[in-house]
């Protein structure tokens, strides 16, 4: 049955969600239908075959030359088909369509696309947010290569100010089934580590499935500002842990049907906490309130939340928005901070497709759904109607927003932890993030200061009205969210210029306006691809 295997529980859940503010009252969760659309796709395949593809597009080759302050290396080539702005110049098409290329140029600073002839490509070339873009219109033509030479500058030297960024939930080919896992992952570890040092990454964590298989390998990549931090996703029956630092293949016993209940998958959660930290590692609980059971941390476990000396509130694989997971791990997060439990936030883009392109084959199945359904629409039964209607609604909406976060956020280092410390090794860095030194971010450059105190800190009530928050971004913010117990404020923001080639958002609040909150967490907001978190300072009654 062609087309089945798209209606994968990514994207059930991804269509459930969308509309969730914009569903009528009537109209049923996806998951109460997935019948209904299972024998919608049936009855398409019986009526309205798959069309044949067209013919390949012709293609030309791109090379592509990058430097950095003068110094040819790594850095994140990304292109899209371009569209002609009605002012002039083009923008990547935003028609549902997810569809780009992506590659990352090596140590010597070239890499080569394979592109479509005859249309606008654009071309970015960047190295993470500090460091500048170069975007170029191409339009490849038949036999005659073309080549774009892309001069990148430092825009903010973070390491100057004590700031290490890093991906905190990778994987590799180490996951699949391979080396015994269960994800189909082809990257190998160099491949991540590239794919890291093209980010602008100055250490990352290869947390694969399963296994320890690539400590060893993933150890031998430090060097030339480069931290590696070993690491492991352990799957549980309730929640995915990471366990950073630890060498030890640390596992969960899955219990059988008879000893499966909440006391022992409790304990068990809190056995493989305690020997991670017992070996000087930092356990982090993952994604802990995704919308599938088996890797959601179980609400009826909340309380015991702190066996974690970290939470993944912020996961690159789908975008932060109301309803969607990192969302609802905000929401459990900052509840728990009201109820004066605090564990420090983090974020990993945990990407298993350096390249992204299997998102690329979800959005077409989806269009074809539409397609061939809509070609077939008056002939339809009513059950293949009424899952019909539903998928054209939920996935256009859907895939529009998706669309955005698969090109410009989806892969690696596509959200960092900027963490502050002064020690470059590996149990440095963990040991200031277990602090909560760090500020999550998918774009904003921002520096958090309460009276001179960072994320992490704590101040003396009183103190609390000294907030300075420096911030810059390439692409524009709309407001600065300041977060307190039971509190918020939004404080609007425009740019006042530029510095250091970035919109310069920097403000001084003489009034921080949260009452007597004995914590403030800060917020820069400019739309799901333009975010940053920082963890919260503490106000001491003194």
């Amino acid at each position: 049955m062609a087309g089945v295997s798209i209606l994968d529980s990514t994207v059930l859940f991804i269509l459930n969600k969308a509309l969730s503010a914009e569903r009528a009252a009537d109209t049923p969760p996806l998951t109460e239908i997935r019948g209904d659309i299972a024998a919608l796709v049936d009855w398409l395949d019986n009526y309205a075959p798959m069309p044949n593809k067209p013919s390949a597009k012709r293609t030309g080759l791109l090379a592509v030359l990058a430097s950095t302050d003068g110094r040819p290396g790594f850095a994140q080539v990304r292109a899209y088909p371009a569209f002609e702005r009605s002012g002039g110049g083009y923008t990547p098409a935003r028609d549902g369509r997810i569809e780009f290329w992506r590659t990352q140029t090596n140590e010597h600073g070239r890499a080569e696309l394979t592109l479509p002839l005859g249309q606008p490509i654009l071309v970015e070339v960047t190295r993470g947010c500090h460091v500048s873009t170069d975007a170029r219109v191409v339009e490849l033509q038949p036999d005659r290569p073309a080549e774009l030479r892309a001069s990148l500058t430092t825009l903010v030297d973070l390491r100057g100010r004590g700031i290490l960024c890093g991906d905190m939930h990778h994987h590799s080919v180490y996951s699949s089934p391979k080396y015994g896992g269960t994800d189909h992952v082809a990257d190998t570890a160099a491949d991540v580590y590239g794919s890291m040092r093209a980010a602008g990454l100055d250490f990352g964590a290869l947390s694969d499935h399963h296994n320890t298989l690539n400590h060893a390998e993933w150890k031998g990549f430090a060097g030339d500002g480069f931290t590696p931090i070993i690491s492991k996703e352990i799957s549980t029956s309730n929640g995915h842990v990471n366990q950073h630092g630890a060498a030890e293949d640390v596992v969960y016993h899955i219990p059988n049907v008879r000893e499966r209940t909440d006391d022992y998958m409790l304990a068990e959660h809190k056995r493989v906490a305690a020997r991670i930290r017992g070996l000087g590692g930092f356990p982090v609980i993952n994604h802990p309130r995704s919308w599938q059971a088996a890797i959601s941390f179980p609400e009826a476990f909340t309380d015991s939340l702190t066996i974690f000396e970290g939470m993944e509130i912020w996961n690159g694989a789908t975008p932060c928005i109301p309803g969607f997971p990192n969302d609802l791990a905000f929401r459990l997060w900052r509840d728990r901070l009201d109820h004066g439990v605090y564990v420090p936030a983090v974020c990993g883009s945990d990407t298993h497709n350096i390249k992204a392109n299997d998102y690329q084959a979800i959005s077409e199945a989806l269009r074809s759904i539409r397609d061939r359904g809509g070609a077939v629409y008056g002939g339809m039964p009513e059950m293949e109607r009424r899952g019909y209607d539903w998928i054209i609604k939920a996935s256009e909406a859907a895939l529009r927003l998706y669309e955005a976060w698969a090109e410009e956020c989806l892969g690696t280092g596509c959200v960092r932890n900027m963490v502050s410390t002064d020690k470059e090794d590996a149990a440095g860095i963990l040991d200031a993030m277990r602090r909560g030194r760090n500020v999550l971010t998918n774009g904003p450059l921002m520096f958090v200061r309460v009276d001179g105190v960072g994320p992490g800190g704590r101040v003396c009530f009183g103190k609390l009205d000294a907030v300075q928050v420096e911030l810059y971004s390439k692409k524009p913010l709309r407001v600065l969210k300041l977060l307190g117990r039971g509190v918020e404020r939004d404080v609007p923001l425009e740019a006042r210029g530029t510095r250091y080639g970035l919109m310069d958002y920097s403000v001084n609040i003489a009034e921080a306006g949260l009452g007597d909150s004995d914590y403030i967490v800060i917020v820069a907001d400019g739309g799901v691809t333009n975010m940053a978190i920082a963890n919260p300072v503490f106000v001491d009654k003194c």
